[in-house]
């Protein structure tokens, strides 16, 4: 296969991969089969609700390593609970050919713009297969590097990998799914057991892309969780592409942590924190106000910046269902900085976790609030927090810091 066919690929290989995204659309909404222990028995939805108060999915790299260190590796054994299978999919594959007539049909035979006129399209299409028969010998020889041959050999799509994640029950009522592989080496990779399997039909494997669920499937993937686990509050950890950042100051400066709220958690967390104002006004006759200090709750996540994968597709689902979700989103850096971000990150977690127990949780109500809190003081850990860092340092990539 040409490098110049990955990097530009031309309208007939751009084609090709439509027709067979189509052919998979039933497939891409298909919800993932999610597997708990016991199954939740038949009751109304608040009564469902209150059996998983809270859910946490790290939906990136060091979000998942964070979760590892400060939820499953601080001492007490938890062990996977479940699981959700997002099954991959084969590729579909069109004849060759048929693809070698559709391609030579698309285009006018120097290879010029497209025809819409049928008589040239049929001519083309006759031209352009004969070109092909009276040149197979050769290219076979030379490698098989035809045009019909490049597109069967092109890589699985991302669309169609799969991905198997473990559900994790931490401490009364919280849930936590890593739907991101941590860092590959890492001692929280091995403990998190996130995998990541490529499409059949095919190809030369997946692209990677940091594996987890594709984004073409994270809409099924959401609703398919929260219609099964019926959480009644959700915090969402992941990362936004440099690219698509559209604040103040740099990632390689340091940790730009933000914060993106539904409506249901935003009205929960203001009338939590009108409740703790007229709370501090009566104890300010002698009695502390409050306990122990605790990390701020990072601003609000910028206008013009775009989130998207598997977070924007929860937090959309939350705000759909009337969930209360708050997505600690953290803006994409280099291996090297994202482990000496990972106190600050796990501080700012902490500070999500703790407003969703402000606000009640949501349905769940003191069940959540109490689950929240305990999620805020293991992600305030500092044992837990340095264990990750080095964890990550240790699991950065050979050839500079950069990666």
């Amino acid at each position: 296969m040409e490098l110049d066919d990955l990097m530009w690929p031309t309208r007939a290989l751009l084609d090709d991969d439509e027709e067979r995204a189509a052919a998979l659309g039933d497939a891409l909404l298909r919800a993932p089969d999610v597997v708990l222990p016991r199954p939740p028995a038949p009751a109304p939805a608040p009564a469902s609700a209150a059996a998983a108060p809270l859910l946490i999915v790290a939906a990136s790299p060091a979000a998942a390593a964070l979760l590892a260190h400060c939820l499953l590796l601080g001492g007490e054994a938890i062990r996977p609970t479940g699981s959700v299978t997002l099954p991959a999919l084969a590729t579909p594959r069109i004849p060759t050919g048929e693809a070698g007539a559709a391609g030579g049909a698309r285009r006018k035979p120097g290879g010029g713009a497209d025809v819409d006129d049928d008589d040239e399209r049929a001519a083309a299409a006759a031209e352009a297969a004969a070109e092909a028969a009276a040149a197979a010998p050769a290219e076979a020889g030379a490698g098989g590097r035809g045009q019909d041959q490049d597109r069967s050999s092109l890589p699985v799509p991302e669309y169609c990998r799969g991905s198997e994640c473990a559900i994790f029950a931490v401490g009364e009522g919280c849930l936590a799914i890593a739907a991101t592989p941590a860092p590959p080496g890492s001692a929280a990779a091995a403990a998190l057991a996130t995998t990541t399997t490529s499409g059949g039909g095919g190809g030369r494997g997946g692209r990677g892309g940091g594996g987890g669920v594709p984004d073409a499937r994270a809409g099924a993937w959401a609703r398919g969780i929260l219609d099964k686990l019926r959480p009644s509050g959700v915090l969402v950890v992941a990362e936004a592409r440099g690219e698509q950042y559209r604040g103040e100051g740099a990632p390689s400066e340091a940790l730009l942590a933000f914060t993106l709220r539904t409506t249901a958690a935003a009205a929960a967390t203001a009338a939590a924190g009108g409740a703790a104002a007229v709370g501090a006004a009566a104890a300010a006759g002698g009695a502390p106000a409050s306990s122990s200090p605790s990390s701020p709750l990072p601003p609000p996540l910028p206008a013009g910046t775009v989130l998207g994968g598997l977070a924007a597709a929860i937090v959309a689902e939350c705000e759909f269902s009337g969930v209360p979700a708050v997505a600690v989103v953290a803006v994409e850096a280099v291996a090297a900085l994202k482990a000496a971000h990972a106190p600050a990150l796990g501080r700012a977690v902490a500070a999500a976790a703790r407003a969703l127990a402000g606000g009640g949780g949501g349905g769940g109500g003191g069940g959540a609030a109490a689950a929240a809190a305990d999620v805020a003081a293991r992600f305030e850990a500092a044992p837990a927090l340095r264990a990750a860092r080095r964890d990550m340092e240790r699991a950065l990539p050979a050839g500079g810091v950069y990666t």
